[in-house]
C-alpha cells in the first residue's frame, strides 16, 4: 500500500478513536470517495472475513471531503465567492465607472471562474437613465454588457446616489448572493457630485409616449448661452448645444462648457458642465449666462408618431448644490423655453428666473 494511503489512514483512525492492530483491515481510497478494506482478519465495516468500509463523509463533516455529516445530513456544496476590486466611487456626472469582479471565485468551475457576472442598478436618482455597458467606444457610444465577462462600465448621468448589485453564477448553477449563498461583498456605491462650477440639466416626461425607455421618443435639447451671445441661440461659438458640444469660450483649462450627456429618444437627461465660469460682470455689467430648452422633436425617430406635450424640468447646480429647478410644459416641435439666467461674479452667484416661451427659437 502506498505510504500516503497509510498516513491518511492514521489520521482517520486517530480522529475516530480506533486502534491499529493486526485485526484492523488496511484501507485504500476508491474512486467513489470511500475507504475500501483489504481483508486481514475482522472488518471494521462487517464481520470476520469481510472487507471494511469507511464513508468519507463521516470524517467530522469535513467540507473539503464532502458527502454527509455525522448526522447523515447532506452537506451544502461550496458557494461561489463574489469579489469587487473597488466598491466606493465619488465622481462627477458623465465620468466612466469601471466595475470589476475579476477576483470572484467559483469552486465548482474547473478554471475557478464563474460562468456569469450580473450587474443590476438597484438605486439611482429619479430621472436617471444610465445603463450597465460592456465598454464605451471612442465616439461615446456604449456596447451592451456581456455577462460572461467580469468587467463592465457605468456612466452616471445625474447627481445623486447610485448602487450596483453584483451577482455571480457558478458552473453548477448556484448564485451568490442568494438565500443559500449569502455574501456581503456585492454592492458598489457611487456618489455623483459636481466638484465645482456649474452643472445644467434637463429631464422631461411625455405622457403620451407609452415607453420612454425605448429608442422611439421625444427630443428636448439643452442650450447654454454665453453672455457675449447676445441672444444668438442655436449658433456657434456662444451657444453650447448638440451641434456645438465643446464650445470655445476660453483659453483657460476648464473654461469651456461641454455637453456631457445628450439624449434624443425620450425623457433625457441632457447635461452641460462648465468647470470654471468667467465673471459675467467682466463681459457686460448687465448680462449673464442663459439656460434654454428647445423642443427639437415631439415625434418619434422611426415611425413619425407625434407624442405631443412634454413636461420639462430644468435644473441648475452650483457645485453639487441644486440651487434652482423649474417645470415647464412644452407643447409642440420647434418651441423654445428661455428658462433662466446665471449671474456669476466675485461677490455674487445667483439664478435669475426668465421663463419666456416662444413658438420658435428666438432671433437675435
Amino acid at each position: 500500500m502506498p505510504s500516503y494511503y497509510f498516513s491518511l489512514l492514521l489520521i482517520i483512525l486517530s480522529t475516530t478513536g480506533c486502534r491499529i492492530t493486526n485485526e484492523t483491515p488496511i484501507f485504500e481510497l476508491n474512486t467513489a470517495g470511500v475507504m475500501a478494506g483489504e481483508e486481514t482478519g475482522g472488518g471494521v465495516g462487517g464481520g470476520a472475513g469481510e472487507a471494511g468500509t469507511i464513508n468519507a463523509g463521516n470524517m467530522a463533516g469535513d467540507p473539503l471531503i464532502g458527502g454527509t455529516d455525522i448526522g447523515g445530513e447532506l452537506m451544502r456544496p461550496p458557494c461561489p465567492l463574489p469579489s469587487l476590486l473597488e466598491d466606493q466611487f465619488t465622481v462627477s456626472p458623465g465620468e466612466v465607472i469601471n466595475l470589476d469582479a475579476r477576483g470572484s471565485f467559483d469552486p465548482s468551475s474547473a478554471t475557478g471562474e464563474p460562468v456569469a457576472y450580473e450587474w443590476t442598478i438597484i438605486q439611482r436618482p429619479e430621472g436617471s437613465r444610465s445603463v450597465i455597458l460592456e465598454a464605451v467606444m471612442g465616439d461615446g457610444d456604449g456596447v451592451g454588457d456581456d455577462p460572461t465577462t467580469p468587467t463592465a462600465v457605468l456612466i452616471p448621468d445625474l447627481i445623486g446616489e447610485y448602487q450596483i448589485q453584483l451577482t455571480i453564477v457558478g458552473a453548477d448553477g448556484s448564485t451568490s448572493p442568494s438565500e443559500s449563498c449569502p455574501s456581503d461583498n456585492t454592492i458598489v456605491s457611487i456618489s455623483v457630485i459636481e466638484m465645482g462650477g456649474l452643472l445644467l440639466e434637463l429631464v422631461w416626461d411625455t405622457p403620451n409616449d407609452p415607453d420612454q425607455e425605448d429608442t422611439e421618443g421625444t427630443d428636448v435639447d439643452i442650450h447654454f448661452l454665453h453672455p457675449q451671445g447676445e441672444g444668438r441661440w442655436n449658433s456657434s461659438p456662444w451657444d453650447c448645444y448638440f451641434a456645438n458640444t465643446e464650445a470655445s469660450w476660453s483659453m483657460e483649462r476648464g473654461g469651456n462648457p461641454i455637453l456631457i450627456i445628450d439624449d434624443n429618444d425620450g425623457s433625457g437627461p441632457e447635461s452641460i458642465i462648465l468647470e470654471k465660469p468667467m465673471w459675467t460682470d467682466e463681459v457686460s455689467p448687465d448680462d449673464m449666462y442663459r439656460l434654454g430648452a428647445h423642443y427639437y422633436s415631439s415625434g418619434g425617430q422611426l415611425g413619425g408618431t407625434d407624442f405631443g406635450v412634454s413636461f420639462v424640468i430644468a435644473r441648475i447646480y452650483f457645485g453639487e448644490v441644486l440651487v434652482w429647478e423649474q417645470l415647464r410644459e412644452m407643447t409642440a416641435t420647434g418651441h423654445f423655453w428661455e428658462a433662466a439666467g446665471i449671474i456669476w461674479t466675485a461677490s455674487e452667484r445667483r439664478v435669475v428666473e426668465i421663463d419666456r416661451y416662444y413658438s420658435e427659437i428666438p432671433a437675435e
